[in-house]
């Protein structure tokens, strides 16, 4: 008997602008190819890049200017180039690819992004939302870093595994624990397979979705269990719901295949969704924006202008050209 998950459905990413400016482009897997019930617990993947950065930006300037979010979880994830990060909690901070940067939105933040890479540098990476439990959607918000050494790496054949977040398990080894902490089980993984080679691995119990999204700009292959070649830009949902079929095979062309591994546990909860804000009806959702017109939107910030770095207590700007100064 096959112990390969079924393949529910394979679909195409679409382009999606997130911002609303036509100039910034991004490859949406969900919600454009999967809609939150089929994706869930996973709300968001959008790919940006690769492309060259047009120089930095001032301190106080960014190409993803101010917006609020509240009710989800978010992560980007950097494999080229550097994601840039400002908030109303005054975080500031750089993450160089492969690396990550992560927020729980929780009861309300607002940021800006991009804007620190040099000019010329290429810049490819993702930014992925995750769906939280309606009852901790109002806890106070929070922000990390995870840098390049401090995502676990497995090695398995031709195949390198960044586990990013959720317990990865390993044949006759304990399990390595990505380092974000989603606050509904998951288990994300970036697997990169080099020409030819061939990668399989068995999701934990528990786990009952899975959705793989196919990266490029290059490289091909395969699933087991399904007959179309896959490429960049492809998605594919499989069927974790059987206890006796958990594993899925993968399968690179000539030029390698890389592929972003999303499994959660579906959450089963109501989505109400209006831009930056996910929350679970739409009463929370119109609560929630007559609140940021009212200026009421922020339960925890900064105590100072965290909108300009010069208004910012001294040790503090010190600490953050510093670490500027060290990329």
């Amino acid at each position: 008997m096959s112990l390969l998950m079924r393949v529910i459905a394979v679909r195409a990413a679409e382009i999606s602008f997130p911002t609303g400016d036509k100039a910034f482009s991004v490859l949406q897997s969900f919600p454009s190819a999967f809609t939150p019930e089929e994706s869930d617990p996973f709300l968001m993947c959008d790919e940006f890049g690769p492309k060259p950065s047009k120089g930095e930006f001032g301190p106080d300037s960014f190409p993803v200017d101010w917006h609020p979010h509240r009710g989800q979880d978010l992560l980007t994830y950097m494999v080229a180039g550097r994601a840039r990060h400002a908030d109303s909690m005054g975080n500031r901070a750089t993450v160089l690819a492969p690396g990550m940067q992560w927020m729980q939105a929780g009861s309300g933040i607002e940021h800006a992004e991009g804007g620190g890479s040099p000019k010329g540098e290429i810049g490819h990476g993702f930014q992925i939302w995750i769906n939280v439990p309606s009852e901790l959607k109002m806890t106070d918000p929070a922000y990390g870093t995870v840098p390049t050494e401090d995502i676990p790496v497995h090695q398995a054949g031709g195949a390198t595994v960044r586990v990013l977040a959720g317990e990865y398990a390993v044949p006759d080894k304990p399990a390595i624990t990505g380092p974000f902490q989603t606050r509904v089980t998951t288990l994300m993984a970036d697997i990169v397979l080099a020409p030819g080679a061939t990668y399989s691995h068995d999701l934990p119990e528990g786990l009952d979705n899975c959705l793989l999204h196919f990266y490029g700009p290059d490289g091909a292959g395969s699933i087991g269990g399904h007959p179309t070649p896959i490429e960049h830009g492809a998605v594919a949902r499989l069927d974790a719901t059987d206890g006796a079929k958990r594993r899925f095979e993968l399968t690179a062309g000539d030029a390698g295949l890389s592929v972003l591994l999303f499994a959660g546990k579906r959450l089963k909860q109501e989505v109400a969704w209006h831009g930056p804000f996910v929350m679970t009806t739409d009463e929370e959702i119109e609560h929630t924006i007559q609140e940021y017109r009212r200026g009421t939107f922020l339960k925890k910030r900064a105590d100072w202008d965290y909108k300009v770095l010069s208004a910012f207590p001294a040790e503090l700007q010190a600490k953050i050209k510093g670490s500027k100064d060290e990329l």
